[in-house]
C-alpha cells in the first residue's frame, strides 16, 4: 500500500472540522453540570478554533500560490503538493503524490539532484537551488528550489517551494544580449562616446573618443571632461556644463569647433542624451562625438576655390575691359589677391 498517497488523501477538510464541532457541542450539552469537564471542553474548543485558523491560512496560501508548495519524504517521495503543480508541471496533485521527486527532473541532472537531496536532510535546508523539471508535455522548465526540514509525527520531511524562473532567465538572457550589443557598439564605434555625471566627471569613455582628443582612456576616466580643452577655455566650458545640468537645457545636437589641450583644433558634431539612474536624483549625460574636421576643411577649401574662380573671372573681365595694360594689370592682380586672400599676387 502507498502510505504517502494515503496521507495526502486523508488530510483534514472543512467537513472534518464541522464534524468535530458537532462532537464538541454534544459533549458541552452533556457536561454542563461538571465544571471540570466544561473547562476541558472549552480548552479543546479554543484549540480547535486555532487549528481551524491555521488550516484556512494554509488552504488560502496553498490554493493561491503561484509557486508549487511541496513536501518530500527522506526517501525522496513526494508526500504533498499544491494545486499549482497543474500549472507548472501539467499534473494534478494525485498524479505525482507518492512518486519520486527525481522522476520529474531532467535526466542529465539526476546525479546533481540526488546529491542535493542527500545533503538536504543533513544540512536541513536548500536555498536558491536551480534545476530543470520536465512537465507532462515534455517541456523542460527551469525552477528554483527553496526548502527546509520539518518534523511531523516523529518523521522528518522536506517542505519547500518550486518557483518557475523561465521569465527571469529570459530577462537575464536579453539583458546579457543587450549588454553585449552595447559593449560591441561602445568598443567598435568610430564615434567618440563619453558618459559624465552632474559634476562633469567622466565615468567612462570609449577608445574612439580618447583617440579623437589625443589622450588615453585611463587618463580621461574619473577626471573632469574639460581636461581635453585648452586652459583658456576650461573655466567657461565648466560653467556652461553646470548651468545646463542645473536648468536641464542640454542641446540635443550641435556642431562646434574646439581647441584641444595639445593645440590642435578640431570640428565635431555631437549629441547629448540624459541617462536616468535608479536611486539617484541626477541623471548622467551620454555625449556622442563625430570628428567632422575633414568635412569642414573640405568646405573651406571649396569656398576658397569658388572665390578664386570668381576672382579669375573678374580679373579677366577687367583686363578685357581696360585697354591700358599699366592700369588693367594692377587692377586684375588686386582682384586676384582679394579672391585668394593674400597681400601680393605675381604673374
Amino acid at each position: 500500500m502507498d502510505h504517502t498517497k494515503t496521507k495526502q488523501t486523508n488530510n483534514l477538510t472543512a467537513d472534518d472540522f464541522n464534524k468535530i464541532d458537532e462532537v464538541l457541542n454534544g459533549l458541552i450539552s452533556l457536561n454542563l453540570s461538571e465544571p471540570k469537564n466544561s473547562r476541558q471542553i472549552q480548552k479543546l474548543s479554543k484549540l480547535l478554533d486555532s487549528l481551524k485558523k491555521s488550516y484556512y491560512d494554509f488552504k488560502v496560501q496553498s490554493e493561491t500560490s503561484i509557486d508549487v508548495i511541496f513536501s518530500i519524504s527522506q526517501t525522496g517521495k513526494i508526500t504533498h503538493t499544491t494545486p499549482s503543480c497543474k500549472d507548472l508541471m501539467g499534473y494534478e496533485p494525485d498524479e505525482i503524490i507518492g512518486k519520486s521527486f527525481i522522476h520529474f527532473i531532467q535526466r542529465q541532472e539526476h546525479e546533481k539532484v540526488l546529491m542535493l537531496l542527500s545533503r538536504f536532510f543533513k544540512e536541513k535546508k536548500i536555498e536558491n537551488f536551480i534545476t530543470h523539471i520536465i512537465n507532462k508535455n515534455g517541456k523542460i522548465i527551469p525552477v528554483e528550489i527553496n526548502a527546509k526540514i520539518i518534523l511531523f509525527e516523529g518523521k522528518y520531511f522536506g517542505h519547500g517551494t518550486l518557483h518557475n524562473i523561465s521569465e527571469r532567465i529570459e530577462s537575464e538572457r536579453k539583458l546579457v544580449e543587450s549588454e553585449n550589443t552595447f559593449r560591441a557598439i561602445w568598443e567598435n564605434s568610430s564615434d567618440g562616446m563619453r558618459l559624465s555625471d552632474k559634476d562633469g566627471i567622466v565615468l567612462m569613455c570609449n577608445k574612439a573618443y580618447a583617440d579623437m582628443v589625443g589622450m588615453k582612456v585611463n587618463d580621461l576616466v574619473r577626471k573632469h571632461f574639460s581636461i581635453i580643452y585648452e586652459n583658456a577655455a576650461k573655466e567657461e566650458i565648466q560653467k556652461e556644463y553646470k548651468n545646463q545640468f542645473k536648468t536641464g537645457s542640454f542641446i540635443s545636437r550641435q556642431e562646434r569647433t574646439a581647441k584641444l589641450w595639445n593645440g590642435l583644433q578640431i570640428h565635431f558634431d555631437f549629441s547629448n542624451s540624459l541617462i536616468k539612474k535608479q536611486n539617484s536624483a541626477f541623471p548622467d549625460l551620454l555625449s556622442i562625438f563625430r570628428d567632422i574636421t575633414h568635412i569642414k576643411l573640405a568646405e573651406e577649401m571649396l569656398k576658397k576655390k569658388d572665390a578664386l574662380l570668381l576672382g579669375i573671372a573678374n580679373a579677366t573681365k577687367t583686363l578685357i575691359s581696360i585697354n591700358d595694360p599699366e592700369t588693367g594689370f594692377p587692377n586684375a592682380l588686386k582682384i586676384l589677391g582679394e579672391a585668394a586672400k593674400v597681400d601680393r599676387v605675381y604673374i
